[in-house]
This record gives structure tokens, sequence and C-alpha cells, in this order.
């Protein structure tokens, strides 16, 4: 199994990389960021010799720093297109700097903010062109980027993320990660080497089935608050059941005999309320699981989410085929 820098990177672009050795050599010129297509072509055999193994290194430090952020397999990086500008950041800092906490925090922040503020689906070049020299400066004392004064997550956003189309979908997604959640099978943090070993992956916590039993409305049902990794063959055995019925058997079933006590720190460690899924409390366990993220993305992000939601048509909510 690849090292966990190598499978966050696996499937970055030539392109991608090759931006991020132009902009490395623009930062130590001290000249404007231009990075469009024709820059590209334009660069020069000796700029690229120059800056390809300090832009190496500023790749895998951009993807331990996702890795610490629980942005864990290359499928659930929300936007790649944040990776150049995040690499060529880091490669113009020596180790010891790479290294310090308070600097991580920061390139952190200016992450989360991009991925809740869906900002970096269009416009790419523009913004990596701003968002560097800004950068730069702020880690070095100046002001916050203009892209942090500008990113923002509204609560009715959040109630309508359904599909890992969306990026803000898989930054949710990444934040289970980060908090630590367990596996279902072995009890044991989910790691990378886990997700593939055990086919873990996003699934529903309160099933589709039971949901329209309950009359749940179906962007609830879909929202990533109701959905966490769960191994293939544990989901198997949660079927359509209610959380009451599906939690029984795997304490129950001689396949799993997951003890009582022990289910419930699993479950915690998904921020999922047990007491609230074991008595089939939809409402219960689907607004202490939001009031959790809103909480750490506003941490995360260093401002509040916008209150206020807006129920849209049923027709309009996104399905995740992938996901049962």
């Amino acid at each position: 199994m690849a090292s966990s820098s190598q499978q966050l990177l696996k499937d970055i672009q030539r392109e991608s990389y090759l931006t991020a050795v132009l902009i490395v050599s623009q930062l130590k010129a001290d000249t404007r960021i231009a990075c469009k297509r024709g820059d590209l072509l334009s660069m020069s055999k000796d700029a690229y010799l120059a800056n390809r193994e300090s832009v190496t290194t500023g790749f895998i430090r951009a993807a331990k720093l996702l890795h610490r952020e629980g942005i864990i397999i290359s499928r659930d990086i929300p936007y790649p297109t944040q990776l150049p500008a995040l690499a060529a950041v880091y490669s113009v800092l020596n180790d010891k700097e790479a290294n310090l906490d308070p600097l991580s925090t920061k390139l952190a922040r200016w992450l989360w903010c991009g991925i809740f503020g869906e900002q970096w689906a269009s416009g790419v070049d523009s913004r990596t062109a701003r968002d560097v020299p800004q950068i730069s400066s702020w880690i070095k004392g100046g002001d916050e980027p203009e892209s942090i004064r500008e990113a923002l997550l509204t609560e009715d956003r959040l109630l309508h993320l359904s599909s890992r189309i969306s990026a803000a979908y898989k930054g949710v997604s990444s934040l289970i990660y980060r908090s630590g959640a367990r596996d279902f099978r072995s009890g044991d943090p989910i790691t990378t080497q886990m997700i593939f070993d055990n086919n873990i992956d996003i699934h529903h916590i309160f099933p589709r089935a039971a949901c329209d039993n309950l009359k749940i409305a179906k962007f609830r049902r879909e929202c990533i608050i109701n959905k966490t990794p769960i191994d293939a063959f544990t989901n198997r055995s949660i079927g359509g059941h209610l959380p009451s019925k599906y939690l029984k058997n795997l304490e129950e079933n001689p396949k799993h005999n997951i003890p009582h006590e022990r289910l419930n720190e699993i479950l915690m460690s998904h921020n999922i309320d047990a007491d609230a899924v074991r008595s089939d409390s939809f409402d219960e366990f689907f607004n202490k699981r939001k009031e959790y993220f809103i909480d750490l993305i506003e941490t995360l992000m260093g401002k509040k989410v916008i209150r206020g939601t807006v129920e849209e048509p049923e027709g309009t909510v996104e399905e995740d085929t992938e996901e049962a």
C-alpha cells in the first residue's frame, strides 16, 4: 500500500504540478503571479529544473496537511484545483517553517474557507494568482487573504449537501474522519488502509427505506448529516432497517457481536447521538449532529455559519447513486 501522501497525490495532473513550479519560480523572482495555460507553455526549462524538487516537497507537505484535516483518500479531495497554490506556498518554506503548528493552522483555515465557501469550482487561474501572494504575506504577519474574508457557508446550504459531486459535501465527510471516526467492525480509528481493505464508503445512518417509513423529507434523508463512513459488511447488515433494529442486530448477531457500550462509543466517534438513534428519533439525531458540524465548521473557518433554512422542492434533491 502506498504511503498516505502518495495515495492522496496519485491523481494529481501534470498541469497542476507544472502550475506549482511556475508559481514558485515567480515567487522567488518576486514577479507577478500568472499561471494561465500560455504562461505554463512559456516557462523556461531552467525555471522548471531549478524548482521541481522543492515543488515535489511542497506537494508532500500539502498532502500531510490534508491528511491531518481528515482528507485521507484522493477521491475525497474537495478541490484538487486548490493544491497547486497550497503546494507552492509550502515549497518556498524551509523545514522549520513548514512544520510550525501556527502556520499549518493558518493554511488549514484557508483550505476550509475555500472548501466550504465553494470558491474553487471556476476562475481557478485568477484565484490562484490572487491567493498565493496574499497567503504568503498572511503567514508572515500580513492581512488575511480576501478569500477568507469572502468565504461563507449558510445553514441552508449545509442541509442541502446531498452528493459527493459537491466539494462542501466532501468537506463535511472529511470532518468525520478528522474527528476520529472508528470502524464499525474493528472499533479502530478509520485509516486510509482500512478504507480500501474493508470497502468503507459513505452510507445512510437512517437508511432510505426507514426514512420513507418515517415520512422524512427527501432533502434531510439525503443530507450528509444523515451519512457516515461504514464498511460494506456492516452496511449489508443495516439494510433498510431502522437504527433500533440494526444496532440490536450488530450487538446480538454472532457475525458482529459488538458489546452495547462499545457500539455506543463507535457511534459517538461518528458524532452520532446513541440515545437518539436507538430510539429512532430522527429529528433529535439530525439536529444534534447538524449543530456539531456547524460548531466545527465555524471553528475551522474562523467565522459564523449564516443561519436560516429554505426547504426546496423534493425534485431538486441530488442523490448519490454510489451510496446505499
